[in-house]
């Protein structure tokens, strides 16, 4: 079950890259975004697509310091170090993608951000498979979504 829920975000966000390659005026980009809110507030007025990749890429590697040094001060726990684990694998995907992106090669960054979905879900798969409560889920979903919005905007550019 927990590969099931990891293949689905992985699917689904590769789905959103490929079916968002619309042009779309530079003033909306968030026009196709799933989480127009966070969307919104990610991207604060920004309006050149390039820009709002590598902003929403930033963030995200904040986001996922943040989430990782969480893990570590919750306490000694599997569950927790399979998270700050898929944490590394996420900052590294997240490296990747914005060497990519900076390269025109919006593939590769592309993937490197699907990778980070999947991190972020085989976390919460952790726990979900020993039916506990996550106590990083309001995060790891944030960066999900943060995630899916940064495949979305960079397809736009």
């Amino acid at each position: 079950m927990a590969n099931m829920r990891s293949f689905s975000l992985v699917f689904l966000a590769t789905a959103t890259v490929l079916l968002a390659g619309q042009v779309v005026v530079a003033s909306d980009l968030c026009a196709g975004a799933d989480y127009k809110p966070l969307c919104k507030s990610l991207l604060k007025g920004i309006n050149n697509p390039a820009v709002a990749t590598e902003a929403i890429i930033n963030n995200l590697i904040r986001q996922t310091t943040h989430a990782k040094s969480l893990a570590s001060r919750l306490g000694k726990d599997q569950k927790l170090d399979a998270c700050i684990d898929n944490y590394d694998l996420a900052l590294d995907s997240l490296n990747k993608a914005l060497i990519a992106y900076k390269g025109n090669d919006k593939e590769k960054c592309a993937i490197m951000l699907s990778a980070c979905i999947a991190s972020y879900s085989t976390c919460e798969d952790t726990f979900a498979e020993f039916d506990l409560p996550s106590p990083l889920e309001k995060d790891d979903s944030r960066m999900e979504q943060t995630a899916a919005t940064g495949l979305l905007v960079a397809k736009l550019d």
